[in-house]
């Protein structure tokens, strides 16, 4: 391919990438931030101090989650005349390759808090919640947080890396992903440099394992386990903090070990983490096992 035609077929990509992420946005703010805002300011607090408690937390997720997947589901069958696995979302081996990136998560979220601890930055003590709202928490935080980790990652990882990837190349995909990834966080509370650059090192991870796997169901493993982990450990998530009921996080912020209000993106402990996994997923071949055939869901099938 002549680097004319290259330049060219990108344009288009990167046209189909912005006309899917503003139309997704836009409707977002419609629907969700406005509407549905308006429809929570009435009849309960968008914000009354009970956190994931609050009817606002679930409702805005999955309102969100139900936004992104009528958005993708216009472009796969209007604009790209394919199914769902064009994104990723096949229904082979989905819950093998969520658990494998939980796992991941979930022993990359456990060296970080046990460093912290360790360290003596950071201290953990239970609270004394009932066990009622022990419960109750957990199961709106995995409901809530598994919704929106799964539209960040059909935006992110499903549409805007494979239009990338098909109009560019590998690492014009990876890169670019990346890259957006972390200006969508430009907005976060308490955001800082680092944190932003953690979160671009996070998507261009996610990203190599999402193309390597050829499916979007590890990358939805590895994001929700980093998410609900954290969560649940009292950490702020890339500038976003609840109330616990379960344990309570004490920390000196800010902290190049544990980060700030931001969260532990915002520290250097993390910058290494993150080297680490992109040096991992650079060498890391799959085996056909675990690739396999594709399954094309058309688009108005129920994903499984």
């Amino acid at each position: 391919m002549t680097g004319h035609i290259f330049k060219l077929k990108l344009a288009v990509g990167v046209g189909k990438v912005l006309a899917f992420v503003i139309a997704t946005y836009a409707l977002l703010q419609l629907v969700v931030f406005t509407g549905l805002g308006t429809v929570s300011a009435r009849y309960w607090s968008r914000y009354d101090g009970r956190g994931l408690n609050e009817p606002w937390f679930l409702a805005s997720s999955i309102g969100s989650l139900a936004v992104v997947l009528l958005v993708c589901f216009g472009f796969l069958r209007y604009v790209e005349k394919r199914g769902w696995s064009h994104v990723g979302l096949h229904r082979r081996r989905a819950l093998r390759l969520f658990g494998a990136g939980t796992l991941v998560s979930t022993v990359a979220v456990g060296l970080i808090v046990a460093i912290a601890i360790g360290a003596g930055a950071v201290t953990l003590t239970g609270t004394s919640a009932s066990l009622t709202r022990g419960v109750l928490y957990l199961l709106l935080m995995l409901i809530g947080g598994l919704c929106l980790v799964v539209q960040e990652e059909i935006i992110f990882r499903g549409y805007v890396l494979r239009t990338l990837d098909m109009y560019g190349n590998a690492p014009v995909a990876v890169v670019g992903t990346a890259l957006l990834f972390g200006l969508a966080h430009l907005t976060r509370a308490h955001v800082s440099v680092l944190g932003i650059l953690n979160i671009s090192l996070m998507g261009g991870f996610l990203a190599l394992v999402c193309l390597k796997a050829k499916s979007l169901w590890p990358t939805i493993g590895l994001h929700f386990g980093w998410n609900a982990l954290l969560y649940i450990f009292d950490f702020p998530v890339s500038g976003a903090r609840h109330p616990n009921f379960l344990l309570d996080l004490q920390a000196e912020r800010p902290n190049l070990l544990t980060g700030s209000a931001f969260g532990p993106e915002d520290s250097l402990l993390v910058t290494g983490l993150m080297m680490a996994l992109l040096a991992a997923a650079l060498v890391w071949h799959p085996t056909d096992r675990l690739k396999g055939p594709a399954v094309d869901i058309r688009p108005g099938t129920v994903l499984q």
